[in-house]
């Protein structure tokens, strides 16, 4: 499928993904059902989850395993806009997404600043013994997304950070 096929609007495509959605260079994703680069924090992620959406759809992907991807990129794509790019408004995300049997494969790679420690978040849940007044407004995130994951991996690379991300199909 040609690149321009795969883009929603207000995202962009980088031109190695014109070969069959096969991006070139180390370390990506020798093959993606759905590739796109996007820019511009929140309303491209809502785009692109839209049509990421519409798209596993036709690839016959159950509607609980469409929305577990939703919730998992939602969470991950609004987290790297906010913290690893929030000194960087020109900041941007390549996704890739595979759907295998079985599973649905996502790598997301960025040039935003590191997570600290070169760590991913633990996921631990806040204490949940408090007044719901004084419960955080956030941290929530990284636990539904370890919750929602098989195998979840993060390396920096260079200047970049990458993710790897499966969630096992359910149905």
């Amino acid at each position: 499928m040609p690149a321009e096929d795969m883009a929603p609007r207000g995202t962009s495509v980088r031109s190695r993904f014109g070969n069959g959605g096969a991006p070139a260079g180390p370390g990506r994703p020798d093959h993606a059902d759905f590739a796109v680069r996007l820019s511009g924090g929140e309303i491209a992620v809502r785009r692109t989850l839209v049509h990421l959406r519409d798209r596993l759809r036709a690839a016959g992907v159950a509607e609980s395993d469409n929305y577990d991807v939703e919730l998992v990129l939602a969470e991950v794509l609004n987290n790297v806009f906010e913290h690893a790019y929030h000194d960087r408004p020109d900041g941007w995300i390549e996704l890739h997404v595979r759907v295998a049997p079985g599973a649905i494969e996502m790598h997301l790679i960025d040039e935003g600043h590191a997570m600290p420690n070169l760590r991913l978040p633990t996921g631990t849940l806040p204490d949940a013994a408090v007044s719901l007044d004084q419960l955080p407004e956030g941290g929530f995130g990284w636990h539904l997304i370890r919750s929602l994951t098989d195998r979840l991996s993060y390396r920096r690379v260079v200047a970049e950070n990458r993710l790897e991300m499966t969630l096992r199909r359910r149905t």
